[in-house]
């Protein structure tokens, strides 16, 4: 979901929800998304927010 970068954070956590279901239940998804992309960048990638504001990783 990332990679593709047509997704905004709200957008991801929200499906994220949807396809783990109970599993995700008491987590914070927007600091797990966080750390993804941190370890993305560590990694020499680049994030970046699109024009309408979607997080996109190249």
């Amino acid at each position: 979901m990332l990679l593709a970068g047509d997704m905004t954070m709200r957008g991801i956590v929200r499906e994220i929800q949807r396809k783990a279901g109970s599993a995700c239940r008491g987590r914070d998804l927007r600091a797990n998304v966080r750390a993804r992309l941190y370890w993305l960048k560590r990694r020499g990638r680049l994030a970046y927010r699109d024009a309408q504001g979607r997080l996109c990783v190249r």
